[in-house]
């Protein structure tokens, strides 16, 4: 007797939609890219699904308690998140449902006086979180070894470590320090002393060493190019400056033509993955300024006008392909969605944009998860 094609490849089918999530009732669809933002009033996180297509947002269930979470960033595996707790003095980290992207609690909050910000390497190997204290603890730099398979947070040998002996000035959103896409350098901004210091990255340790600073009028946060040629950071009341990075040595050197200006009270940058433009989130005015980057001398050339935010954008960034580009605006409570044209740099608003947030949204953070893959055998 022959075999009943159809009804094998019916029975195929159901059991492929039940082990990926699905149903034989209704085909569903695999979420593959998410958005966090960290409520720093509400005490919690929101997590979003992002539409591929047109970028828009959308609830995953309700927002994950956070007690006083300020500022967020995620594990370059995608397997993890971390939310800094300064009023606690800790790090809480989160597991991420590769296929859902909904956030659940690993363990108890590791310990880290007052992290500001938090920043990974590229590999995922090490974690530095930038305490900046009052008094005469001055600015220091805990650092932690992640484990690749539990997302656990281990303090390195040497830590913290000391960027400056002065108290750094604090606020609610002090500058964001970057690494390196080697991997080999880290930059903080020092605001207390005007500068930018450069350490270098021990990679089989994570330990940090003083290797230079650069003057940086009130430097707040900074973000390389994906190529690492060239650094940014926000400073004064309307610029941005721009450095050229030495490969060999981590060394910075300002970009002619630097300070760059923006609007007024910028708060954040981005460079988008492309390279071609950075975007500059401007608290004193709630907008975004647009800037072409010019690939042979890191110049920057705004692009437009600047365009409308909600009240006092703080956190920015672009999605992994470059086509949509997020706000938290602390003072509105929402999320305020763009599209780019990858061909200008030109941003045009999403329907439905403003997204709603918690209260008092401190941070934006995007991630691509993994794909429902067709099941083996």
């Amino acid at each position: 007797m022959r075999p009943n094609l159809p009804a094998i490849l019916a029975c195929a089918a159901l059991a492929l939609a039940t082990a990926c999530g699905g149903s034989h009732t209704k085909k569903t669809q695999s979420i593959d890219t998410s958005a966090y933002v960290v409520n720093k009033s509400s005490s919690d996180i929101s997590a979003y699904r992002m539409d591929t297509a047109t970028g828009a947002l959308s609830a995953l269930g309700s927002p994950i308690s956070a007690s006083g979470a300020d500022q967020m960033v995620l594990h370059p595996s995608g397997n993890f998140a971390y939310a800094t707790l300064p009023d606690a003095g800790g790090i809480q980290a989160f597991s991420i449902n590769a296929t859902t992207g909904a956030l659940t609690l690993q363990g108890s909050p590791v310990a880290a006086p007052a992290p500001r910000d938090l920043t990974l390497t590229p590999s995922g190997t090490f974690a530095y979180a930038s305490n900046q204290l009052t008094g005469a603890s001055g600015y220091r730099v805990s650092a932690y070894r992640v484990d690749g398979s539990t997302g656990a947070l281990t303090e390195i040998s040497g830590s913290p470590f000391t960027i400056s002996d002065v108290s750094e000035r604090i606020n609610a959103r002090a500058g964001r320090m970057t690494v390196h896409p080697s991997g080999k350098y880290a930059y903080f901004p020092n605001l207390a002393q005007f500068n930018l210091s450069v350490y270098a990255i021990d990679a089989a340790t994570g330990a940090l060493t003083a290797i230079s600073s650069v003057a940086s009028a009130y430097p707040g946060s900074t973000a390389t190019d994906p190529s690492g040629k060239y650094l940014y950071v926000v400073g004064g009341s309307s610029s941005v400056l721009g450095y050229g990075v030495d490969s060999a040595t981590g060394a910075l050197t300002p970009l002619a033509g630097s300070p760059f200006t923006v609007g007024q009270g910028p708060a954040d940058l981005t460079v988008d993955p492309s390279g071609k433009y950075v975007y500059v989130a401007n608290e004193g005015d709630n907008t975004l300024s647009v800037l072409s980057l010019d690939a042979a001398t890191g110049a920057l050339s705004p692009i437009g006008s600047p365009v409308p935010t909600g009240l006092y954008p703080c956190s920015i960034r672009v999605d992994a392909s470059g086509k949509f580009l997020y706000v938290a605006n602390n003072g509105s409570q929402n999320v305020s969605a763009y599209s780019i044209d990858t061909a200008t740099g030109v941003l045009t608003a999403l329907a439905g944009s403003p997204f709603s947030a918690g209260s008092a949204p401190t941070c934006v953070v995007t991630l691509k998860l993994k794909p429902c893959r067709p099941c083996p055998g």
